[in-house]
């Protein structure tokens, strides 16, 4: 499977629920069962991204999501244009699950989840500390192979992009969030910033 077909598979992943969410509303029901929820947050974001996929067209796909806990325990949901969970994903240690549509589908860890939804290994683990302006720590055993950078130089604002150019296409993610209520982020990166 190229790269291209990977990374088409990531948007119709991303795609088709916000599509179907938009138009069920707030028919579903994403209660999960008891023994899968996720312990109390540890910090919560929202807000929304966008991933493009330097193809020829461009290709993005944008929606808002909301963020709980840490890589190792937590809650990400997927929001529609209108504000309803169409898609989440939580994980423990040693066990995640996706619940879109109804359907719970359940992984070894989160790497695995994120593994199957974009067939790549996308910086899930990494994420967290990039939210909290945070890029020089040491790298995640989930981005060892891969090409990912990040620019913080707005995490203070809420505003940080990732990308990497391989494997083929060129995939960015821009994310706009609200800043948990603990207190200011300040970038630790010592990176040039991107143009």
């Amino acid at each position: 499977m190229t790269g291209r077909q990977l990374c088409l598979r990531l948007i119709r992943a991303l795609s088709a629920p916000l599509l179907l969410g938009a138009w069920l509303g707030g028919c579903a029901n994403l209660s999960p069962p008891a023994d899968s929820a996720p312990a109390q947050p540890t910090t919560f974001w929202q807000g929304r991204f966008v991933v493009v996929i330097d193809t020829e067209p461009k290709q993005s796909q944008r929606a808002s999501f909301e963020l709980q806990g840490s890589a190792q325990r937590g809650q990400l949901d997927i929001l529609s244009p209108i504000g309803t969970t169409i898609a989440r994903a939580q994980w423990q240690p040693n066990k995640a699950s996706l619940i879109k549509g109804g359907q719970y589908t359940d992984y070894a860890n989160l790497r695995a989840l994120s593994s199957e939804l974009g067939q790549t290994n996308l910086p899930v683990e990494a994420l967290f500390d990039w939210l909290e302006g945070r890029a020089d720590t040491a790298p995640s055993p989930a981005l060892a192979d891969s090409a990912w950078r990040v620019d913080l130089c707005q995490a203070a604002q809420g505003r940080l992009k990732a990308w990497r150019a391989q494997p083929a296409p060129a995939l960015s993610l821009t994310i706009v969030f609200t800043p948990p209520a603990k207190g200011a982020i300040v970038p630790t990166s010592t990176a040039r910033c991107a143009p």
